[in-house]
């Protein structure tokens, strides 16, 4: 049997990739014709219930930890049992990290009009207790100790500059004040003056090495960049940063936008000389709680100019209720495996990777089969701004599989095949992940609790209550319980009764009567 040419292969690859996204329409298709066709149960005394209309879940997959190799596969794994947290977010500041690390000192040249740094925006959205705050600083030590490093090896050299700058400055406002004296040290002082604010400009306070910050003003952060040769990297367990720029105007959207590839931006500041970076790159890594992830649908500006499109969004499933405490640590040389690793990464020199023939021809026929999706009534229409640049970051995380690979080895310039096929089931496993994260911005706030409601009903099996019952229940007032019934009923969940109790003498007439549909009970 003959060999497969690169070129049969990739046309191969390509026309499965479109086979693949035709399959997932004619399901799509076939799921909705089913429930339409839906038929019509019976319930109490003979009343006739409509199917229920199920909400719109999505279902998310669990990281594909195998991508990673050993010793970082091994430590997100231990790190995720030891504190309790999903393996979703810790392999996200897996990613994060190793991103922060290769930033600016390694790009992907996919072809020679086509370039790819490796820096990501990522966001894994859970809510509060969920043991983030662990999690970022467990992840995220080996980078805080090499910026410590940095910077204990260039601290005189600041203090100095800066004590001979406060000196130097303190004669400058003296001579300025003696030259203003009618005496004969005036004419010397204005001489002395002049040398005085000359070594002044040229004297040089060497910037404070930055690799990370946490909670920063985009002002802030653009003079943070300049400092750090235009790279630094946002990590953060909480998500204030968009609501600070949900406010900003478009220039200081701007350095967002483009830090995300490294266009050059110019940073306008009221007062002060305008920073300019010309190539500057940013990695994200934040935690927004659900509450936050709403939000943002109520600000077009984020999806409007783009900024949305750049983020991964990973939802994880909650642990909360099924942790177990006693949980034993990660394995201490499995930590310090993944910090000597991670500080190799943050030392390596600057390079540039290229992909073989072989993973060449798989990220076209990926960005094929992401193309077919696009079309009309496609599966990824509606998140199109989204799955344009899926190609590109894909690219991006082949390139941060390979130097995660041979992080500690002599690294090779060229991605294979094996390394862009993982890097296609990350990208795989993040379609229905930013799908999730599209509907939790854009969902109306009444089915989050509607579920809920929905699952107490079928636990405590209450086939027939009253307004009243489910308010004293939980705890909540008659318009909020109100609102939420609205919904289950709008999902034949449930039916409003008509009220056949009697009103007790001077008491307050019995609340509406509701009964719950028989084919809830068996989600239960």
């Amino acid at each position: 049997m003959s060999r497969l040419t690169a070129a049969q292969k990739r046309e191969a690859a390509r026309i499965l990739q479109i086979a693949r996204a035709q399959k997932i329409e004619e399901a799509r298709k076939k799921l909705t014709h089913r429930i339409l066709q839906f038929p019509v149960i019976k319930g109490g005394e003979g009343a006739a219930w409509p199917a229920p209309i199920p909400f719109d879940d999505i279902d998310v997959p669990t990281f594909p930890v195998n991508v990673f190799p050993e010793w970082l596969g091994t430590y997100v794994t231990e790190q995720a049992r030891a504190i309790q947290v999903p393996i979703d977010l810790m392999a996200a500041l897996g990613l994060g990290v190793v991103a922060t690390a290769c930033s600016k000192r390694v790009f992907v040249r996919v072809r020679p009009d086509w370039r790819e740094p490796l820096n990501l925006y990522l966001a894994a959205t859970l809510s509060s207790g969920e043991g983030k705050t662990p999690a970022f600083r467990h992840a995220t030590k080996p980078i805080r100790d090499h910026q410590d490093q940095k910077l204990e090896g260039i601290r005189d050299a600041i203090r100095s500059a800066e004590l001979r700058q406060d000196i130097l400055e303190t004669q400058r406002r003296q001579l300025i004040r003696d030259t203003t004296k009618q005496t004969a040290a005036a004419a010397d002082a204005q001489a002395k003056v002049y040398d005085v604010d000359k070594e002044l400009r040229d004297l040089v306070v060497p910037p404070t090495p930055r690799l990370v910050v946490e909670d920063v003003t985009t002002p802030a952060l653009a003079i943070v960049m300049a400092e750090n040769d235009g790279r630094i990297a946002l990590l953060s367990d909480e998500a204030g940063i968009f609501g600070t720029l949900g406010g900003a105007n478009s220039a200081r959207l701007d350095l967002w936008l483009k830090s995300w590839d490294g266009s050059e931006v110019h940073v306008d500041r009221v007062g002060r000389s305008a920073i300019h970076l010309r190539e500057p790159l940013l990695t994200v890594v934040l935690t927004p709680q659900p509450i936050i992830m709403e939000g943002l649908a109520v600000t077009p500006a984020f999806r409007g100019r783009g900024l949305i499109a750049r983020f991964l969004f990973i939802c994880p499933r909650s642990l909360v209720g099924y942790r177990i405490e006693d949980s034993p640590p990660a394995r201490a040389e499995v930590v310090a495996e993944y910090h000597e690793r991670v500080t190799v990464l943050l030392r390596q020199p600057p390079g540039e990777l290229t992909l073989s023939p072989d993973a060449y021809g798989e990220l076209m026929a990926f960005k094929q089969g992401i193309e077919v999706q696009l079309r009309p009534y496609g599966a990824l229409t509606e998140m199109a701004d989204w799955a344009n640049k899926l190609p590109g970051t894909t690219a991006r995380l082949a390139g941060l599989l390979h130097m995660a690979d041979h992080a500690g080895d002599r690294t090779p310039f060229e991605i294979s095949s094996e390394t862009m096929a993982r890097a296609i089931e990350v990208a795989h496993y993040l379609v229905p992940h930013t799908r999730a994260a599209f509907a939790m911005m854009a969902a109306d706030k009444t089915v989050g609790p509607a579920r809920w409601m929905l699952g107490w009903l079928v636990k405590t099996e209450m086939v027939e209550f009253s307004l009243r019952d489910v308010c004293r229940a939980l705890h909540r007032k008659a318009g909020w319980c109100k609102q939420v019934l609205k919904v289950l009923e709008e999902h034949s969940y449930v039916r409003s009764r008509p009220v056949t109790a009697p009103r007790a003498a001077g008491g307050r007439p019995p609340g509406p009567g509701y009964e719950l549909n028989p084919a809830a009970l068996s989600l239960g």
